[in-house]
Order: structure tokens, then sequence, then C-alpha cells
């Protein structure tokens, strides 16, 4: 069962990802982050960025539906999302960063690509700024939160930071790490 912490940030998530407000989750809110991300770049909806990053969101929203949709009505409330990830965070009971689960692996690796636009293997400042637009934070919001992400102050995320942003996010419980706020800072 996650904690009062844990279940503090899926809920963020949640509602960040909700775009049209309505209390649930569907295709249109994932395909929402894709419009938005190409708006912020001067991308149109017919190029091969916006369906390369609207086919990345359908796959993460189908891998999430599969597993979260636990009455296969084509949506996801909250209590499901929470549901389906605190039991995630429950057989992750024993893992470290080191050798994180499986499932922690693919989320993390999912997000980087999702962030890395222009396919570097690494994510700048302005791939973060475009990623967190569609989460509804301003430039300077993602550039705080990106600072604190760049540990090596090396101007970029790699991989490996990744997966401990995710670790950080998904499983982590302390209030002070900075992964936490990948989403934008907590309401």
């Amino acid at each position: 069962m996650p904690s009062e912490f844990q279940t503090r940030k899926l809920t963020h998530l949640f509602h960040t990802q909700d775009l049209n407000r309505d209390g649930s989750l569907q295709w249109e809110d994932f395909r929402a982050q894709a419009v938005r991300m190409c708006e912020r770049q001067g991308v149109g909806l017919d190029s091969p960025t916006f369906n390369g990053i609207q086919h990345k969101l359908r796959v993460c929203w189908q891998e999430l539906a599969d597993w979260a949709d636990s009455d296969r009505d084509g949506s996801i409330q909250l209590r499901e999302y929470v549901g389906f990830y605190g039991m995630l965070i429950d057989t992750s009971i024993g893992t470290s960063i080191r050798r994180p689960p499986s499932w922690l692996g693919a989320i993390a690796e999912d997000l980087f690509d999702l962030c890395d636009l222009d396919g570097s293997g690494h994510i700048g400042l302005p791939e973060f700024q475009v990623f967190l637009s569609a989460y509804g934070a301003n430039d300077a919001q993602a550039e705080e939160i990106f600072n604190g992400l760049d540990r090596d102050n090396n101007g970029s995320l790699d991989r490996e930071e990744a997966r401990l942003i995710a670790w950080e996010f998904f499983i982590g419980d302390n209030p002070d790490e900075p992964g936490n706020y990948i989403f934008g800072r907590l309401g």
C-alpha cells in the first residue's frame, strides 16, 4: 500500500494527466499531451514529430489501461490508478535503485524516450521544458525542476539519471528527493 506521500505524488500525476479535467484518464488525455508538446515546439499535427510522440504516448496509454483499468470501461479512475501503482510499489519491497524492479526500468525508458526529442541520448533543458509543458508547467518551473534533477550539473539528463528519477518518484518516500517533482511541483 502506498504511503501518504506516495499517494499524494500519484494523485498529482493523475490530475496533471487528466487534461480534460473529467476525473478520469482516457486515450484522449494522452493524445492531448502529444498536442501540447508539439504546439510548444511549433510543430504541426501532421508532422512526423507529432506522429512519433503520439505513438509513444499511445503505447504508454495502452500499457497503463491494460493493467490499471480494472473495470474495463475504457477509462481509469483515480482509485484504479493509485491502486495499480500501489500494487507495483508493494511488489517492489526489497528492491533497490541498483536492482530496480523491471516495471520501473520500463517506465524510466519510456519517459526518457518521450523527453529525448532529438534522439541524442541526453535530455537538455529545452526538451525538458517541452515535456513539462504537457503537464502545465511554465519554462521557469521546468528549469527549476530540471536543475534539481541534473545532479552532476552537466546541463543534461542521461538514462542513469532517468532511472534514479523514476525510482524517486514511483517508489521513493523521501519528500526531499528531486525526482518527486518530475511531473511538476506537488499541489
